[in-house]
């Protein structure tokens, strides 16, 4: 009898309870663990779903989801698609993607949502998140009837082949006066017209600009050439049924025909040198540098220079004396992509 209560004294004395100090998990009872105190001077026995919990935790890890129109972001659960909704909430900061012509960007590289983003269907007929109401579907049409319409589809892929497709192309940037008829959808000189979930109108305000491509996610506003306004610029649609605009290509270009609805302006691969508009220097770029015979290498910053029209230098046509100058838009495309 008296070794049994002795059994059951040393028991009580090994098993500590809840927040008793120890040293060791051995010190405390089942169900419990010895975790070190916040400022490490002592240890205390905490129950083991807390460990479980902290566990728990850590593996929860976020991940990337891209805002139609805006930058991307790191997200907590199940993400906006087939088996989630989660987006990125009021003040969260951009983790990739933020450049100065975002409505989230604040400053430097930094870009933070401005209001809660809502996961919803959007024109490409998946589910994403969207900042504020749904934006207006800009995606080509389906069916392989001629358009109602003479503009060009609105998303920025250069083609690849020049055989016929079966329907109209999806992956061609507009003309610069087309697209949405309203002003105040188009962009500004020099400032983002296009890119990978762009939600507004591929168009310029100003005529004199046109919309081109840089690369998947970007394209600017940019001068027309001053000596061939008439021509079709680069990636611009020269032709097709139902087609009234112009169909002879700038310099360096050629009409290619895509199918019976959509022909367009790309370059010549006989001539020698970059294509017009294309990126020829910068920081980290590993391309060719030499452009064609009429146009030259212009620096706009460290990490960009492009082949523009030798026409586009005031001095030559014009007698100002001075190269274009370029705002501050375009110092976002090293630093932002």
């Amino acid at each position: 009898m008296k070794t049994a209560t002795y059994l059951s004294l040393a028991l009580a004395v090994v098993s500590a309870k809840q927040f008793d100090p120890c040293t060791k998990d051995a010190e405390c009872g089942n169900g419990f663990f010895c975790k070190p105190t916040d400022d490490k001077k002592f240890s205390m026995c905490q129950p083991k779903k807390d460990l479980d919990k902290n566990v728990e935790d850590a593996e929860q890890a976020c991940t990337n989801v891209s805002v139609v129109g805006d930058a991307t972001y790191c997200v907590k659960g199940p993400i906006c698609g087939d088996q989630g909704d989660a987006c990125p909430k009021k003040g969260d900061v951009a983790v990739a993607s933020c450049i100065k012509t975002l409505n989230s960007y604040v400053d430097g590289t930094k870009c933070v949502a401005p209001s809660d983003a809502t996961c919803q269907k959007i024109p490409s007929g998946a589910r994403g998140c969207v900042f504020g109401a749904a934006p207006a579907s800009t995606s080509a049409p389906a069916s392989t009837s001629a358009p109602a319409s003479t503009s060009a589809p609105t998303t920025t892929r250069s083609p690849t082949v020049t055989t016929a497709p079966t329907s109209a192309p999806a992956t061609t940037s507009a003309p610069a006066t087309t697209g949405a008829a309203d002003n105040k959808q188009c962009s500004t000189n020099w400032s983002q017209c296009n890119g990978q979930n762009w939600p507004f109108g591929v168009c310029c305000q100003d005529p004199k600009f046109q919309c081109n491509k840089k690369n998947e996610y970007l394209s600017l506003c940019e001068p027309k050439e001053s000596k061939r306004d008439a021509d079709v610029a680069v990636w611009q649609q020269c032709g097709g049924n139902g087609y009234k605009g112009d169909t002879s290509c700038s310099t360096g270009n050629k009409c290619i025909k895509i199918n019976d609805y959509y022909s367009q302006c790309q370059p010549d691969a006989i001539k020698s040198g970059q294509p017009t508009w294309s990126q020829c220097g910068g920081k980290g770029y590993t391309g060719k540098t030499d452009c064609r015979e009429e146009d030259k290498c212009k620096q706009w910053n460290d990490y960009y220079s492009q082949c523009i029209p030798r026409t586009q230098q005031r001095g030559a046509d014009e007698g100002e004396g001075d190269d274009v100058e370029i705002p501050d838009t375009i110092d976002s495309i090293g630093s932002g992509l």
